[in-house]
């Protein structure tokens, strides 16, 4: 179901009324986290606004490939100064629970919410500015800066937001509303994004142990009819000397088989497992809906595009069975979704 919550000239006259924000990512940023934190970041300092970036941690390498001046704070001075907050490419205070101890002072600012997620909107306090069906909030925010103040784009905040679309896109390969998603990229390389560039910075310059790393979770892959997964403890990555992102490789390969239409890939540690996923259309028309799944653990995300954590000694209810999972292994929770895979599909229309 679409929730589409776009208040443009609220959201202007939010920023309008307020000089100095603190922008916070969800936790782990992702691509688009990241370059909306940092392109709406360059772009109020441009308007002759303060801004700090807030990370639960650090930005992965492979993440951080493009220059910018924003400050970024990794913990909450309380007795710094900032006039409003706002989140990007999330909703919930529980996405950011490093910062929970924070969770007063952060509400007592003036609060705005840009985010793109099929997550509830729980904070009334917030201006909202949201739109589910959009492919990632880098393009919500590149809409409304080309929109809405277009004297202050430049090759730099254009540069961000692309690379962030491009993230979310998988390089413009996942569904998604494309008519809109072309028409907003080329606004951004029309104001000096470097497409060649970005591909090549992010898509091109594999390092060497992703790529040993990718072998072995390929060679651990278990592929079924419409469904493969594999898996690495985090120990083992670690010794490649890669961040799991880069350790994901392996599993965006996996997607790309043809006739498979889902793909998980656990990070292993001894108390909990990070599970990604990704999936597509199935050649019946089928499509498995990765934030259904996530769900599942009390996360969400996308479709087409997900991740939890699993505590491996938490009970978890999981359709018509009670498990924990460090009892029934990776492979037992493998095997609930095969067999209840129509307890997951989603109708195109939703995606």
């Amino acid at each position: 179901m679409r929730d589409q919550s776009l208040h443009p000239d609220e959201l202007l006259s939010f920023i309008n009324q307020h000089d100095s924000f603190a922008i916070f990512g969800h936790e782990y940023v992702d691509g688009d986290a990241w370059w909306s934190m940092v392109g709406l970041g360059e772009a109020l300092r441009s308007m002759g606004k303060s801004v700090t970036l807030f990370l639960t941690h650090q930005v992965p390498a492979w993440l951080d490939i493009l220059h910018h001046a924003c400050p970024t704070s990794l913990e909450i001075d309380e007795t710094q100064h900032y006039d409003a907050v706002i989140f990007v490419d999330f909703s919930p205070l529980s996405r950011i629970t490093k910062f929970l101890p924070h969770q007063e002072w952060i509400l007592s600012h003036p609060l705005a919410i840009i985010d793109h997620h099929h997550e509830p909107n729980p904070l009334d306090i917030a201006v909202y500015h949201k739109d589910n069906s959009a492919c990632s909030t880098c393009i919500l925010i590149a809409d409304f800066l080309l929109t809405y103040t277009p004297s202050h784009m430049n090759a730099s905040i254009a540069n961000a937001l692309l690379m962030g679309i491009m993230t979310d896109t998988g390089n413009f390969l996942f569904p998604g509303n494309y008519e809109n998603i072309f028409h907003i990229s080329i606004a951004l390389i029309k104001a000096g994004a470097q497409k060649e560039e970005l591909t090549q910075k992010l898509f091109r310059s594999r390092s060497r142990a992703s790529i040993q790393c990718s072998q072995q979770v390929l060679q651990r892959a278990v592929l079924w009819e419409w469904f493969a997964w594999s898996w690495m403890h985090r120990d083992e990555r670690v010794a490649f000397g890669i961040d799991k992102q880069e350790s994901k490789m392996g599993m965006n390969i996996l997607a790309s088989v043809e006739g498979v239409g889902c793909v998980i890939y656990f990070d292993l540690t001894p108390t909990e497992w990070k599970l990604h996923m990704r999936s597509k259309k199935l050649d019946n028309g089928e499509h498995i809906s990765c934030a259904k799944i996530t769900a599942l653990f009390g996360w969400g995300w996308h479709h087409c595009a997900a991740g939890a954590t699993i505590v491996v000694d938490q009970r978890y209810h999981i359709g018509d069975i009670s498990c924990i999972p460090k009892e029934i292994g990776p492979a037992g929770l493998v095997q609930h979704i095969i067999n209840h895979k129509h307890h997951y599909t989603v109708d195109h229309h939703e995606l």
